[in-house]
């Protein structure tokens, strides 16, 4: 009972790491919409990048931590019904790669400009 409550605390701390980390995407996504329409910006150009790369780099600590939480939820049950857990697990390894390729496409293209380094969470 004491596991899954801890369980239940850490998924809400993933869920709201998630919330924050789409609300700063929205951010920079409303900063690179304002630069097409010659618009005032939020951020300049070196500070965007920072804060997408920032942002990029706590989401994956969010999903790791995530595979993590799914990794305790399948030892508290493995031994009544595992497989939902297993898949769980799958699951956010896929996040995980997917999270770390997302930071290599932020590195290979640190110094152009436009949508091509402000990709979507999501």
């Amino acid at each position: 009972m004491k596991e899954e409550i801890k369980i239940i605390d850490a998924q809400f701390i993933v869920s709201f790491g998630l919330i924050l980390t789409i609300i700063i995407s929205i951010i920079i996504n409303y900063d690179v919409k304002q630069k097409l329409l010659h618009k005032k910006r939020i951020f300049d150009n070196n500070q965007k990048r920072y804060v997408n790369l920032i942002n990029r780099i706590v989401f994956t600590l969010i999903v790791i931590f995530s595979l993590y939480i799914s990794y305790q939820q399948y030892e508290i049950k493995k031994e009544s019904n595992p497989d939902p857990y297993i898949h769980q697990i799958y699951a956010n390894w896929l996040n995980v790669i997917a999270s770390l390729i997302i930071l290599y496409i932020i590195y290979e293209t640190w110094d152009e400009e436009g949508l091509s380094n402000t990709q979507n969470l999501i």
